[in-house]
């Protein structure tokens, strides 16, 4: 069956926001003396603010700051630039899911605030037919609810949606909901890349490589 519907998280496929909050958790926790451990960020990608808590905990022993940290975020993106936003490839691949006819739905484990002033800073807010945030679901990823609900609110099927991941929280939910994936891989994934693979259907090392496998299963060129 064609991809009717892709589904891409907010951070880490399209735009520079993972580099920004890694690049700011390094800065306020040198700020307290604290050494950064680039683990502990990996695990808080696409998960909600309880989890990240419990993360914080696991691995400081004491009160997170992770308000400051995406308080500070928000302040930044709204500073950048669109160039400076949006990483190399990705206004190509919404074009072309564009042109494929395949609406596309953006979910995150973040405010809608958040996703707003993103997709309003990069112009590209007209290319997502859903934007789906944490405050609309219980539970971020890992759990599925982000991308059921995204599947829920544009008529997709499990058969015809693909979820295009570089995270463990985003893989490990698209395998929960039965979504077939491809996994991009990235920087922040190359320490457990091999344990990841088993959650995704595909792999890919671009965005030209998935449009390349997007063709291939609906035939197109």
């Amino acid at each position: 069956m064609k991809i009717k519907t892709v589904i891409l998280p907010i951070d880490g496929i399209l735009f520079t926001t993972q580099q920004l909050r890694q690049n700011l958790w390094k800065q306020i926790l040198d700020d307290h003396g604290i050494t950064h451990d680039t683990l502990f960020f990996i695990r808080t990608i696409d998960v909600g603010q309880p989890e990240k808590d419990h993360v914080y905990f696991q691995y400081y022993k004491q009160k997170p700051y992770i308000d400051s940290v995406e308080t500070a975020l928000l302040e930044q993106i709204k500073a950048a630039s669109s160039q400076d936003l949006l990483k190399p490839g990705s206004l190509d691949f919404l074009n072309f899911l564009k042109r494929q006819g395949i609406q596309i739905a953006l979910i995150s484990a973040h405010s809608q605030e958040y996703m707003d002033v993103i997709t309003a800073k990069t112009e590209t807010k007209s290319f997502f037919s859903t934007m789906v945030s944490g405050d609309e679901v219980i539970e971020g990823l890992p759990e599925p609810h982000l991308i059921l609900k995204a599947m829920h609110q544009l008529n997709a099927t499990l058969e015809d949606t693909l979820v295009i991941e570089q995270s463990r929280h985003g893989l490990h939910g698209a395998y929960l909901a039965n979504v077939q994936t491809i996994f991009l891989e990235d920087i922040f994934n190359k320490h457990d890349h091999e344990d990841l693979i088993k959650y995704s259907t595909r792999q890919a090392k671009t965005l030209a490589e998935v449009e390349t496998m997007i063709q291939e299963i609906n035939h197109t060129q």
